[in-house]
């Protein structure tokens, strides 16, 4: 299956922004917070990036398979 990368980022900001009000709620800076989103982020494309690439080499090695397979049938 496909990495769908728009369904990832709705879940990634909605995740984001109840924990950004629990952290206000707690009195935490806006810098602070601002720090904290921009550190999220970068992991969250670091793992976009991986996802997406092992979704692509997934696909391949189906095909690759299914190739390889109908090859040996004929």
């Amino acid at each position: 299956m496909a990495y769908n990368n728009g369904r990832e980022d709705r879940k990634w900001r909605i995740w984001k922004e109840a924990e950004e009000k629990v952290l206000r709620e707690h009195g935490v800076d806006e810098a602070t917070i601002e720090q904290i989103r921009i550190d999220d982020r970068a992991d969250f494309n670091s793992n976009r990036r991986f996802y997406h690439w092992t979704s692509d080499f997934g696909e391949y090695l189906e095909a690759v398979s299914y190739t390889h397979l109908r090859a040996h049938e004929t």
